[in-house]
């Protein structure tokens, strides 16, 4: 019987594959043990979407959810975030006197100024779910100066953050163990969580997916295979040079790759590689359908630039990978990856990207390849570190701690 009311507040829309994938299937499955009032800050050009945005509301209604979709603001960047703050911050209070709220759960930095403010206002428990290192990932990705005003004030919100919050979640212990490291909480015993950015296992691991026919023009050959997008933190040239020398020992190999809204791009990377159009498959595919694209895959690629924020970032392609029986080849300094795939020996890290380390990295996941069980081991890592069930657990024993209190 569910007793206690939980808000739930994310920027990302749940009109958008992101909210749907990575915040409402954890809410729908919470909902079983918990009164949720999910928060959300809609885009526009989704919620002019009148089909999908009246399918979305039903979902949602008949999971007993209540939804409560704001509108996300971008015009004068800085001023329309304190907008949606403030907006927010009334909207949760109103819910809080309504329902007698006591546990606020933020995911990322621009929902945790409205969970901050409440837990000031009215002590509402706060669990921040990180999602990454911010701030760091907007100077690494050059949108903002690493001495400028914002990264400071930021700086010091964020510190505010982790000294204030009740739980922390991280996704990845390499974050854990950077924030450790952070001089004001050396004395201050702060209740870390690690929770990976996880999947829901079924549809990937489901083996009647191992029969699924899509209609591509896939020829049954070796085929790397790439998913997702392929700019800003990707380094996708990397990946192209990793495939022609794929393609110098295995002369029949192709490159499958599977991306939304990044087209253009590929299609112009691929040409400055002089790859040819027999030799790879673009193609754009509902969530769906993703797990039957993977599974025709036989090694997956993808290299993602080894920035200091991206120790904390835990790469959802990852999981859909191992989820489908197929092993990696990824690069160092990116969160958990480079433990997850040594210790359970799911695929080959390397550390540069020259032609002769990304030989020595595809040679020896093509040996791999050849162990009888690393089909076994993908599907055992996956569920035992990325499945959706165990993360919605991890988040229900959090939630029941807090409350007791």
């Amino acid at each position: 019987m569910r007793k206690h009311f939980i808000i739930y507040i994310t920027y990302d829309g749940i009109l958008e594959p992101l909210g749907e994938s990575q915040v409402l299937r954890y809410m729908i499955k919470l909902s079983k043990y918990f009164n949720i009032v999910l928060i959300s800050f809609e885009k526009k050009s989704d919620w002019i979407n009148l089909e999908r945005r009246t399918f979305f509301q039903k979902k949602i209604l008949t999971e007993g959810i209540e939804w409560v979709p704001l509108m996300y603001h971008k015009k004068f960047t800085i001023l329309a975030t304190l907008f949606d703050v403030i907006i927010g911050v009334i909207t949760c209070i109103l819910f809080i006197i309504k329902y007698g709220v006591k546990l606020i759960h933020v995911r990322s930095y621009v929902p945790a100024l409205i969970g901050f403010t409440l837990k000031k206002l009215l002590g509402t428990k706060l669990i921040f779910d990180m999602r990454g290192f911010w701030v760091d990932e907007r100077v690494d990705g050059g949108l903002w100066k690493p001495n400028g005003n914002l990264y400071h004030i930021s700086k010091v919100f964020e510190q505010k953050l982790l000294i204030n919050s009740d739980v922390i979640i991280s996704l990845t212990y390499s974050a854990v163990s950077e924030m450790k490291k952070f001089e004001y909480l050396n004395k201050i015993y702060k209740n870390f969580k690690v929770i990976p950015t996880c999947t829901d296992l079924k549809l990937f691991c489901n083996e009647n997916y191992s029969s699924l026919k899509l209609e591509s023009t896939l020829n049954p050959m070796f085929t790397m295979g790439y998913l997702g997008s392929a700019d800003l933190w990707y380094l996708f040239d990397e990946v192209l040079v990793c495939f022609k020398i794929l393609k110098s020992i295995i002369t029949s190999s192709k490159i499958y790759i599977v991306n939304k809204g990044n087209h253009d791009f590929i299609l112009e990377k691929l040409k400055q590689h002089n790859i040819q159009a027999k030799d790879f498959i673009l193609e754009s595919l509902d969530s769906e359908k993703i797990p039957g694209a993977i599974k025709r895959m036989d090694i997956g690629v993808f290299f993602i630039k080894p920035l200091y924020s991206k120790i904390a970032s835990s790469p959802t392609k990852f999981a859909e990978f191992l989820g489908c029986g197929i092993p990696c080849l990824v690069n160092s300094g990116i969160g958990d990856l480079e433990n997850i795939v040594n210790s359970r020996r799911v695929g080959v890290v390397i550390n540069e990207f020259d032609h002769q380390t990304i030989f020595k990295g595809l040679k020896d996941l093509l040996l791999l390849k050849n162990d009888i069980t690393l089909r076994d081991r993908c599907f055992n890592a996956a569920i035992e570190i990325f499945d959706i069930n165990e993360a919605v657990q991890s988040y229900k024993s959090i939630y029941e701690k807090l409350l007791e209190h």
